[in-house]
């Protein structure tokens, strides 16, 4: 039987009949962002054929029931967020975003950025609608990090929509973190899919706003 690695995974992701969604066979939740799909297809290396997403829902099911314990809360406080980051491109975001979490979380910026680097070669984290969501897993790291940056202005991020980016919700995981990563993709995924939310949060440029605008969502959310 044939495993599909993370770059062939990125090959066959893009090819979905519909890429901005999967349906889970179990109370019937629905997650919009192929990211999650293909972090999940990276993590467990199963079989895969785009034209049969049977393959992949009964095992993606088991990580579904994902909002009952992830908050926002867990991942981020005002410290780590940017309302008004300058950035000129993807690159210059990703090494400005890793500067200020690795200042953050008391972490090595190089190995942030190179990690975020890596994973953006195997697909665009940036889902469309002008948001991103770059992730990628630390060794040591004791437990998951968020960091959201407003941008300045929009930067062409080779989104799946060509859309350029101005939102940035950054998710660092320890090595170890298999179901609890998917979880946060999830949760930040559902609140950045948000229309009305990220309105507000373009239209806020204080981190206090911000993490109010992030937290008081996913307080509303919470499933």
């Amino acid at each position: 039987m044939r495993l599909y690695g993370p770059r062939a995974v990125k090959k066959n992701v893009t090819s979905f009949p519909d890429q901005t969604s999967l349906e889970t066979d179990t109370a019937g939740q629905v997650f919009k962002h192929r990211l999650i799909v293909l972090t999940f297809l990276e993590q467990t290396q199963m079989p895969f054929q785009p034209e049969a997403l049977s393959h992949i829902t009964p095992h993606f099911a088991r990580f579904a029931n994902t909002t009952g314990t992830m908050e926002i809360t867990n991942l981020i406080t005002p410290k780590s967020i940017s309302p008004t980051m300058r950035v000129t491109s993807k690159k210059h975001a990703l090494q400005e975003i890793a500067k200020r979490v690795a200042e953050s979380y008391s972490l090595v910026e190089r190995e942030i950025f190179e990690i975020l680097l890596a994973r953006e070669k195997l697909g665009s984290t940036g889902v469309g609608s002008g948001i991103a969501i770059p992730h990628g897993k630390i060794k040591d790291l004791d437990r998951l990090r968020g960091y959201f940056a407003r941008l300045e202005r929009p930067v062409e991020f080779d989104a799946v929509d060509e859309r350029p980016v101005d939102l940035i919700f950054l998710l660092l995981a320890p090595e170890e973190a298999g179901a609890d990563h998917l979880k946060a993709l999830a949760k930040v995924s559902r609140l950045m899919r948000d229309k009305n939310v990220c309105k507000k949060l373009r239209g806020s440029d204080t981190s206090e706003a911000l993490y109010a605008l992030l937290t008081d969502q996913t307080s509303s959310q919470a499933a």
